[in-house]
Formats: structure tokens, C-alpha cells, sequence
């Protein structure tokens, strides 16, 4: 079943052109791995699947009540902040409708502890994120993403910098939720690709290419 479409989308920053008449869909239960080089628009093709970005041309539509959860680039999560494992995973479950001094449900915390238990974090969920390696706050921010259960789950970058072992902790928590939901995954760990047979989209203004491999690919298009 289609649950995102992007039909002849332009998206344009102070008038240059960063997608250019990009046709994509998204099907439930898809893995779909985003490539391409710096500057393609990988992370704008997912902020306008999110409606954070409006295209001047072309139409997004996007499954009515789909919950989309978004993973960012750790890099650009404030380490500085006070807040610790726990807070920050389950402040996934604050609803923009619910009224400020709310406490969290048992639902919430049931959900919290499923997600904390499923990546692993149960001896660091009282650490302070400022004192997290990178893989660490890497799972904190996709068990905050996961903890609100998001239909489809798009992530930026999820595995950059990151040693072996933090890789293969993080892709086997989105196999697992790849098992009844769906997954978007902007990345360049090309390995990782050539390794696990899902749908590969090169991206580059325009899609130019769709298959379940990166062999054919010409790296020079990849590589920023």
C-alpha cells in the first residue's frame, strides 16, 4: 500500500534549485535507502515528506493519519542541554494537544521502557546525553523517535561516524521495526547497501536511479 508519493516535486532555496521534478513513492512495510552527494537534497526530500518544506511545484501527498517519526543528525542535537537518557526518550510521547504540566501516562512510561529494553539503554537511561558517545545518543534519538510508534520512520544520517558494532545495533533495531513498519534511511554507508538487498534510491536534484543494489552505480555520484 502507497503511504507517501511525491509527484514532479521542485523545492528551491534563494533560487537554486535543490529538487528538481523528483517522483518518488513510499509503500508500507518499504525499506528504502536514500544515497547521493552532498548538496543532492537527501535531507530535503525527507523535510518535505514531513511538510516541513513546501515545494513551489508538484504535489506530496502523504497517507491520511500516517505517523511519520524523524531521526536528525545527531550533530545537531544540543549535547549542552540538561536532560537525561530517559527524559529525552520518552518526551517522544508529548502530544502538541496535551496541556502544559501533564504528567505521563503508564502508557507512556510502558512505551518508554519497551523502546529503552528493545536498544538496549537500560544501564545508561539516568546518564546525562552530554556525557553519551555517539552511538549511544545516536539509539537515544531513534528510541525517542520510535516511543511515539510512528508508522514510517525516517532517519538522517543514522550511522555516520559510528564504529561496527554501534552500526549493527542501530540497523538491527530498524530491521525489527521494518517488520511491520516502514523505513527511510539517508545514509552513505554503501557496505551496509551492498550487504542487505533493499530498495536503493540515488538521489541527486533528481532521482537518478531506483533498484535493489548500489553495484551498477557509479561512485563518483555518491561521494560528495
Amino acid at each position: 500500500m502507497e503511504i507517501i508519493r511525491l509527484k514532479d516535486v521542485f523545492v528551491s532555496y534563494n533560487e537554486e534549485t535543490v529538487l528538481d521534478g523528483v517522483d518518488l513513492k513510499v509503500n508500507d512495510k518499504e525499506f528504502l535507502s536514500i544515497i547521493g552527494p552532498n548538496g543532492g537534497g537527501k535531507t530535503t526530500l525527507a523535510k518535505t515528506m514531513l511538510g516541513l518544506v513546501k515545494p513551489w511545484k508538484g504535489e506530496v501527498f502523504v497517507a491520511e493519519g500516517l505517523k511519520i517519526g524523524y531521526v536528525p543528525q545527531h550533530t545537531k542535537f544540543d549535547r549542552g542541554f540538561s536532560i537525561n537518557v530517559y527524559d529525552v526518550i520518552i518526551s517522544g510521547r508529548i502530544q502538541s494537544s496535551i496541556r502544559f504540566f501533564r504528567g505521563f501516562s503508564r502508557e507512556d512510561k510502558s512505551h518508554a521502557a519497551e523502546v529503552i529494553r528493545a536498544l538496549k539503554l537500560e544501564s545508561i537511561q539516568k546518564k546525562q546525553i552530554g556525557s553519551l558517545s555517539g552511538g549511544q545518543l545516536q539509539k537515544v534519538l531513534i528510541g525517542r523517535a520510535l516511543v511515539g510508534k510512528p508508522d514510517v520512520l525516517i532517519l538522517d544520517e543514522p550511522t555516520a561516524n559510528l564504529d561496527s558494532e554501534n552500526k549493527r545495533e542501530i540497523y538491527e533495531a530498524l530491521h525489527n521495526f521494518n517488520k511491520n513498519k516502514a523505513v527511510i534511511l539517508i545514509t552513505h554507508d554503501l557496505e551496509y547497501l551492498n550487504e542487505n538487498k533493499r530498495d536503493v534510491v540515488l538521489l541527486n536534484k533528481k532521482i537518478m536511479y531506483r533498484g535493489e543494489s548500489v553495484n551498477r552505480m557509479d561512485a563518483g555520484h555518491v561521494h560528495s
